[in-house]
């Protein structure tokens, strides 16, 4: 004798598992706030690997300024040790009200320095740094340079 349909429990199991679906996965894919929170974390991301990159690249400072809704790179004119940051190279502006970049404050604004690292406003090297986008935070290493997600 051979059976053509489905079982009573195999039925009932896929009831239950579209319920649990229907309750746990589908509500996410219809937030848009986590894509939009997970692009600017990302955005955020690329834009410090470019300073730390270019600062490498070519041998001079570029620093990073942040705000709650935006962040710029820039470098000093002709490469020089001292003076401002007035070349800008980069920005990007947050228009979410949902994200918010937070930084530690008296860590920021900092510059790559030519080898790479992290250095504060007063030329000291950054021991440890993060930059927070909503819940997603962004590691950075002082002495190295290195800039990994946290999460």
């Amino acid at each position: 004798m051979t059976n053509n349909g489905y079982t009573l429990i195999e039925l009932v199991l896929v009831i239950v598992l579209i319920g649990v679906l229907s309750i746990s996965a589908i509500p996410k894919l219809f937030n848009p706030t986590s894509f939009t929170e997970r692009f600017y974390y990302d955005e955020v991301k690329a834009v410090l690997r470019l300073a730390q990159k270019l600062s490498v690249a070519s041998g001079c400072d570029t620093e990073v300024i942040t705000t709650a809704n935006s962040m710029s790179i820039a470098q000093r004119t002709a490469c020089a040790n001292i003076g401002s940051f007035d070349v800008n190279i980069r920005t990007i502006n947050i228009e979410n009200d949902n994200v918010i970049l937070t930084t530690i404050l008296n860590e920021f604004p900092i510059y790559f320095d030519a080898l790479g690292r992290a250095v504060n406003s007063t030329s000291n090297l950054v021991a440890n740094s993060s930059i927070d986008v909503n819940t997603r935070t962004i590691n950075i290493v002082g002495v190295t340079g290195l800039i990994y997600d946290a999460d």
